[in-house]
């Protein structure tokens, strides 16, 4: 909230050369993040209660790769994205839920990479043998902090002394233990991959 209010003083007493694009991308992007961070807060904080939705996964990618085009122009970063599973699969899991949590990591890394010349960040989602999806967020330009992926995995380890896991990926576990889903990292010497794998959607039960 913080940094929103300083973008509104940016605005009003910004350099002469401050467009007005790049203004309304700051206060947007910062907006979008400071909602991310109070929902991962709530999750971590709170739990989740799982619902009986689906979420298809096309409009999923679509929407997390919209929802941080603020910061990836302002960051200068490249964002990819593939998406190998069909336009109908769906997996189980309410969509702004996923959406927010997505969008967080997408933020975190991007952040991460943002100040390397030609840094690009990988968005992908594909159906698994296993009848699950995976979600990805990976990068190959820098290493990620030890603290990372410390807790992700492995249950009753987010208590003190690992705080300094970075909210979305507490949360992100969260949202995975609700809906049975599972959530693994890897850390490369220049480079990281987090997956979040959830269950397809088959049953017609479950609402869109």
């Amino acid at each position: 909230l913080g940094s929103i209010a300083s973008c509104a003083t940016l605005v009003a007493e910004g350099p002469p050369g401050l467009t007005r694009h790049v203004a309304v991308d700051l206060i947007r992007a910062e907006a979008w993040r400071s909602t991310c961070l109070l929902q991962a807060a709530r999750i971590v904080r709170q739990g989740v209660v799982p619902t009986k939705r689906r979420t298809r996964v096309g409009t999923l990618m679509a929407r997390v790769v919209e929802s941080i085009e603020h910061e990836r122009r302002l960051r200068g970063v490249a964002i990819d994205t593939v998406v190998s599973a069909s336009p109908e699969t769906a997996v189980v899991g309410q969509e702004d839920l996923l959406l927010s949590v997505l969008s967080s990591l997408v933020l975190l890394t991007t952040e991460l990479v943002g100040r390397n010349k030609d840094a690009s960040v990988l968005v992908a989602a594909q159906t698994e043998p296993s009848g699950r999806v995976a979600l990805a967020v990976s990068q190959d330009t820098v290493s990620v902090p030890e603290s990372w992926p410390s807790v992700v995995g492995e249950p009753g380890q987010d208590g003190a002394g690992t705080w300094s896991t970075p909210l979305p990926i507490l949360a992100v576990r969260r949202v995975a233990d609700a809906y049975g889903g599972t959530v693994s990292t890897t850390r490369f010497a220049n480079g990281s991959r987090l997956i979040l794998e959830l269950p397809l959607a088959k049953d017609a039960s479950w609402v869109s």
